[in-house]
């Protein structure tokens, strides 16, 4: 009796041959975590600049209101030029708390989500070939996107990071 291959087999077999694909070489791994570090240097530089900046506009904006405060009880101000200004610089100081919390709150994880990705892209192919249709079906869905099967061949998008990773390995260039 002839051996038929059922289409999940063939699917399972793609499938496998593209996360042996994406499994990253020790070196190669190396190099995304010094492209990840200085990437990481260049982002806490923008987030320390940016945060003093908002910490400085938030001061000075006090500094105006209380200083307007000051010139309305001495009469130097009008209560209407006091109130149009103090209402404004009060926006302002809220949009700067605004977004310096944005900046507090921003991702402090980014190695730790690298390393994480990481390990997934060097284990998908085993993780993949020992589990069930199910977990295969929850893997796939984390690595793959606009998948399709016209009966012989699987066509498919590599999700982000995975296919900035797949681009690095074919140029070598790690530097993202």
């Amino acid at each position: 009796m002839p051996y038929s291959i059922s289409r999940q087999e063939v699917i399972e077999e793609q499938i496998g041959e593209l996360l042996k694909g994406i499994r990253l070489s020790h070196q190669e791994t190396e190099n995304v975590y010094q492209a990840m570090k200085e990437s990481l240097n260049d982002k806490m530089e923008y987030h320390n600049d940016a945060i003093k900046a908002l910490e400085q506009k938030i001061a000075i904006l006090q500094k105006r209101i209380d200083a307007a405060y000051i010139d309305k009880i001495d009469g130097r101000i009008s209560e209407a030029f006091w109130k149009d200004h103090s209402d404004k610089w009060l926006r302002e100081k809220e949009d700067a708390a605004s977004r310096l919390l944005a900046h507090e709150k921003s991702d402090t994880h980014y190695i730790k989500s690298a390393k994480i990705i990481l390990e997934l892209t060097n284990k998908a192919y085993d993780l993949f070939m020992k589990q069930d249709s199910t977990e295969k079906r929850k893997l796939v869905n984390i690595l793959l996107s606009n998948s399709s099967f016209d009966g012989t061949t699987l066509e498919f998008n590599l999700r982000k990071p995975f296919d900035t990773m797949v681009e690095c390995k074919k140029s070598a260039n790690w530097g993202g």
